[in-house]
């Protein structure tokens, strides 16, 4: 998981920078799209170390992971497709997609301690 921590503290790092840019007027409008999208870079990077992670895990650890997984699928299916509703029709505010990860990051952490109780 030391992977994971590295490209996770270069994404933190690349955010602040990304935010600082733009915040300071400091991107050409011709940047403006690859430098919004230099946080995917070390995304990316973190998210084939939790998949090569995953491929250590031994079966009952996978059964774990993969129940928190389809928890969190589930759960940030019904609560987006909920929101999307509300705001098309109960006028609610428009939310930025960029909240759908750490709902999705939530769930699963939820659906891992459930998980993980049934078979301990």
């Amino acid at each position: 998981m030391g992977r994971f921590w590295f490209w996770m503290a270069v994404y933190i790092l690349a955010v602040i920078a990304q935010a600082a840019a733009f915040n300071f007027r400091l991107v050409p409008s011709w940047l403006v799209i690859p430098v919004a999208l230099v946080p995917i870079v070390p995304a990316v990077f973190a998210a084939i170390a939790v998949i090569d992670r995953m491929r250590l895990l031994d079966e009952l650890q996978r059964s774990i992971q993969s129940e928190g997984i389809q928890f969190s699928f589930l759960i940030t299916a019904i609560l987006t497709l909920s929101y999307g509703f509300l705001e098309s029709f109960a006028h609610f505010p428009r939310l930025s997609m960029s909240l759908v990860m750490p709902v999705l990051v939530f769930t699963w952490a939820v659906g891992l301690a459930i998980a993980s109780r049934r078979y301990s």
